[in-house]
C-alpha cells in the first residue's frame, strides 16, 4: 500500500505545480464552478436570500439570515478574496473536557467542509473559503454544512452524512498506527 508522509507532496504533483506555475497556472482549480462568474458580496446576498427561511440583513461585508432555524452571519473581503460563514453553539466557558474532545474528533472525522472554533471565548461552527472561487453549490452546502454542525452539537457532531474515520470504512490512521502517514 502507497503512503504519504503528512506534509510532504506526491513527487508527481509537486513536478506538475512547477511547471504549472512556469506557465502562469495553479494546480488547483480557483473559478467558480456555475457559469455566472466570480462570487462577489452581490452574488452571496442573492443565493443565501433564495436559500434563507426568512429575510437577509445586508450591511457593509456582512450578511445575516436564518437557515431551518439555525441563525448564521456571512462576512467576506472581496480586496482579500475571503469569505467566513459562522454561527454561535455555545460559550467556551460551558465546555468540558468531553466537549473539546469529541470537537477536535469532529473536526478530523466527521465535520468536512465546515469546522467547530472559538473565538472571544465562544464556540462557533465556521466555513472559510476564497470568496471569488466559491460556486453557488458549494455555498449551500457550507449553509447546511455549518446548520448540522450547530445541530449535532453535544450528538454526532456531524456536518452532514458522510464521515471519514472510525466506523466508516476509510482509512484513517487507528492509535496503535504511525500518524505521520496516511494511507492513500
Amino acid at each position: 500500500m502507497d503512503h504519504v508522509t503528512v506534509g510532504a507532496w506526491p513527487r508527481g504533483a509537486a513536478i506538475a505545480a512547477i511547471l504549472l506555475a512556469g506557465w502562469g497556472c495553479t494546480p488547483l482549480a480557483t473559478e467558480p464552478s456555475d457559469s455566472q462568474g466570480a462570487m462577489t458580496g452581490d452574488r452571496l446576498a442573492l443565493h443565501l436570500h433564495a436559500i434563507s427561511s426568512g429575510p437577509v440583513t445586508v450591511s457593509p461585508n456582512r450578511l445575516g439570515f436564518e437557515y431551518e432555524g439555525v441563525e448564521l452571519v456571512c462576512v467576506f473581503d472581496p480586496t482579500h478574496d475571503r469569505m467566513r460563514l459562522f454561527s454561535p453553539i455555545a460559550a467556551v466557558a460551558d465546555l468540558t473536557g468531553a466537549h473539546i474532545g469529541n470537537i477536535l474528533e469532529a473536526n478530523f472525522h466527521t465535520a468536512l467542509d465546515a469546522r467547530y472554533a472559538t473565538s472571544d471565548g465562544v464556540l462557533y461552527a465556521a466555513f472559510v473559503h476564497p470568496l471569488g472561487a466559491l460556486s453557488a453549490g458549494e455555498l449551500e452546502s457550507a449553509v447546511q454544512q455549518v446548520t448540522s454542525l450547530v445541530r449535532t452539537f453535544g450528538t454526532s457532531y456531524s456536518s452532514g452524512a458522510l464521515q471519514f474515520g472510525p466506523g466508516s470504512g476509510e482509512g484513517a490512521p487507528d492509535a496503535t498506527g504511525d500518524p505521520s502517514e496516511v494511507p492513500l
